[in-house]
């Protein structure tokens, strides 16, 4: 198993900076790079995430 890829052990998902990083000094991670995060979505603040 040594030497398959992946060194990381985060099991294949990255985190991203929630959208309002630099607008509002939000701190916390998201799943999906352009979301915001629960806390500011509970403060009324949109996902800027492009959804179909």
């Amino acid at each position: 198993m040594s030497g398959e890829g992946d060194s990381s052990g985060g099991g294949g998902y990255n985190k991203y900076s929630c959208c309002y990083r630099i607008e509002f000094n939000c701190p916390e991670f998201v799943w999906q790079n352009g979301d915001a995060c629960g806390a500011c979505l509970a403060k009324g603040r949109p996902s800027k995430r492009e959804t179909e």
